[in-house]
């Protein structure tokens, strides 16, 4: 008979605590694992930028012949899913970072009518922007 996690974990606390519990899970669902998984996504773009950056400036060697049709993938898919300036919100954010001590800020007119400016210094941060350009 399988066992789920939730029994695996269950059971390896039970005998290392001595107490009897339950553990649920909760699966994401809409807004929220569109969320994280945005965010992850924004995280992963930039490590694998910062990684090009660095064989280039210190090992001299440029991969970006060979990983150039993964990344179009990943901007074919951005172009499915975002409109041209929340595209150009992302790319800004991960290509053009400035160091890690300058806050950023963005100014959108919201609504149509209220400016209202944004931090820009997170994928947080971005997500929310695109959220805003998206109502």
């Amino acid at each position: 008979m399988a066992t789920s996690i939730q029994e695996l974990i269950e059971g390896k606390l039970s005998k290392k605590l001595g107490a009897s519990f339950k553990v649920y899970s909760k699966q994401l669902e809409g807004y929220e694992l569109d969320r994280r998984m945005f965010i992850q996504t924004i995280e992963l773009l930039i490590e694998i930028d910062e990684r090009q950056q660095f064989m280039i400036e210190e090992l001299g060697v440029d991969l970006i012949t060979f990983e150039d049709k993964h990344f179009r993938v990943i901007e074919n898919l951005f172009n499915l899913l975002y409109a041209p300036e929340q595209i150009r919100f992302i790319e800004k954010y991960i290509y053009d970072r400035p160091s890690k001590k300058k806050k950023r800020t963005v100014t959108l007119l919201y609504n149509g009518e209220d400016e209202r400016t944004f931090p820009f210094n997170t994928p947080e941060d971005l997500w929310e922007i695109i959220q805003t350009l998206q109502s």
